[in-house]
């Protein structure tokens, strides 16, 4: 193991080149380039007075630690190749681009790893890779817009700080640990977008999480692997699947402030849940439906009520003990175990004038004002009726 500093400003990072390397900050160039188990350092003593850019070309590099800070100049990291880091990684917030678009995989054998980002975005994606080792985030990871992040093996703690990246995939069936505390993980892909499929040998521990999918335009997946999450949300105008039959906390829709938009389950499956809050709003509907149109998919909640509203609901089947309404909603077909509940209508007067909110309210030729439902509500004060003029509630 050695310490391996840069020096003498932009330069190629490959096995060959040795004008670029010191022994120690600010040393003399001519050492060896680092090598597996070697520690790398870019400072304020790695440039030569003015900007640089550290490419790294077609032999890709396998070192330790990777740790960059105090630059006094701004430093961009290039390159194509993927390369392998075997321990933590360290980037400054202010002076450094991380332009590398080759993917890094995080393999070797040490524990307690550390990746603090400090706001860079990471290009090239990240591969977790390691039997029996552990990272731990050390703050917000953004990978580029087409990048993934990837665990194939050993344990990885997103310590409740958001992620953001292309595609979020738990691969093979090496033991692999997924801590996500109370993180928002960002998944901004198409297709599947978060892909747990092989759930085998896999510990997912959701705690408090969110696990936004916020693709527009194109349709994305959820692959849940039939695993416990916590919340997972809708946050884009493109379709969104989910698969598996999981278990979740709450399922949620945060893009109906922005528009409509289609939540579809794989039919067949069952979605069992705490609560389930996917609605939609006044002129923005979530439509609720089968990925197989006339084969149903279910929805459990073991008591309680639950309403959604502003839906369209196709082939859904509610069950498990608790009470399922949709308000404002439409009956698709396929639908079993929702009662679909008109809302209530209100005639608000102030100073002499009414406002009326709600459907099918009118002021016949007899001034009779009917309420479809049965459901009059007056809020307000001073609210008379004068001359003579009646008001009634229809149905």
């Amino acid at each position: 193991m050695a310490d391996r500093y840069w020096v003498g400003g932009s330069g190629n990072w490959n096995s060959t080149n040795t004008g670029n390397w010191s022994a120690t900050s600010g040393g003399s160039s001519g050492a060896s380039a680092p090598v597996s188990g070697d520690d790398v350092f870019f400072d304020a003593s790695s440039d030569s007075g003015a900007s640089f850019t550290v490419t790294i070309t077609t032999t890709a590099p396998t070192i330790r630690n990777l740790t960059i800070s105090g630059l006094d100049q701004a430093m961009i990291l290039a390159g194509t190749p993927g390369w392998t880091i075997q321990g933590s990684i360290s980037l400054p917030a202010s002076n450094f681009t991380w332009s590398a678009t080759g993917t890094v995989t995080l393999g070797g054998s040490s524990s307690s790893r550390t990746i603090l980002t400090n706001g860079v975005t990471i290009n090239g994606g990240l591969t977790f890779d390691s039997s029996g080792s552990d990272w731990t985030l050390q703050s917000a990871l953004t990978l580029g817009s087409n990048d993934n992040m990837t665990l194939t093996a050993g344990t990885l703690d997103l310590a409740g700080y958001a992620v953001s990246c292309q595609l979020f995939v738990i691969s093979g069936s090496t033991t692999r640990t997924l801590t996500m505390g109370s993180s928002t993980v960002s998944c901004t892909g198409t297709g599947n977008a978060w892909n747990a499929t092989t759930s085998t040998n896999l510990t997912l521990n959701c705690d408090t999480s969110n696990i936004i999918l916020t693709r527009n335009t194109n349709s994305k997946t959820f692959m849940g692997g039939s695993l416990t999450y916590y919340n997972v949300s809708q946050g884009g105008s493109g379709p969104l699947t989910i698969g598996g039959s999981n278990t979740f906390n709450d399922v949620l829709n945060p893009y109906k402030t922005t528009g409509s938009t289609a939540i579809s389950f794989t039919a067949g499956t069952t979605q069992t849940v705490s609560n389930f809050s996917a609605s939609g709003e006044s002129g923005r509907v979530l439509t609720l439906l089968s990925t197989s149109g006339g084969s149903a998919w279910t929805v459990s909640k073991s008591s309680g009520t639950v309403t959604v509203d502003y839906v369209s609901l196709e082939d859904s089947t509610a069950t498990g003990g608790a009470t399922w309404n949709a308000t404002n909603s439409a009956d698709a077909g396929g639908n079993t175990g929702w009662s679909f509940v008109a809302a209530g209508y209100t005639m608000t007067a102030g100073l002499g004038s009414f406002t009326l909110t709600g459907q099918d309210v009118a002021l016949k030729h007899n001034r009779v004002l009917v309420a479809a439902y049965a459901s009059v509500s007056l809020t307000g004060q001073d609210v008379g009726l004068q001359y003579g003029r009646l008001m009634s509630a229809g149905l």
